[in-house]
C-alpha cells in the first residue's frame, strides 16, 4: 500500500494504523479513524507506511482478528516502529503492559 500521509518524507519514523471497529453502533467509524490519524501522522512528523483493519470483531478475540495478527507479525520483523490507533480500546481488550511484556518475552498475547 502507498504512504497515506503524502507530506512526510521516508526517513521519519516508519509508522501504521490499526483501525478496528467492532460493530456498526460504534461512533468512530473506519473512515474517521483513518482520517484522524493521518491528519495526527502528517503534524507529528510520521511516515504511514501501511494500515491495518479489523472490522466487526471485537476487541476480546484477538485469535479472530486477521488484521492485529499480521501487524504483530511486522513488527516482529521490523518493518515499522509506531502504531498510531484512535485509543486503546481500538487496539484491544487487554492490558497494554501485558502486550509488551509477551513482545519481549517471545510470547504471543
Amino acid at each position: 500500500m502507498a504512504p497515506r500521509n503524502s507530506t512526510c518524507k521516508p526517513g521519519s519514523d516508519r509508522a501504521v494504523l490499526y483501525l478496528r471497529m467492532s460493530s456498526e453502533k460504534q461512533d468512530t467509524s473506519i473512515e474517521d479513524q483513518r482520517h484522524e490519524l493521518t491528519k495526527y501522522a502528517d503534524q507529528h512528523g510520521y511516515y504511514v507506511n501501511r494500515e491495518y483493519l479489523d472490522e466487526a470483531i471485537s476487541g476480546d478475540a484477538t485469535e479472530r482478528r486477521a488484521g492485529f495478527l499480521a501487524m504483530r507479525d511486522a513488527a516482529e520483523r521490523g518493518e515499522f516502529s509506531v502504531v498510531l490507533c484512535w485509543d486503546q480500546d481500538r487496539f484491544g481488550r487487554f492490558d497494554p503492559l501485558e502486550l509488551l511484556i509477551g513482545s519481549h518475552t517471545g510470547e504471543k498475547t
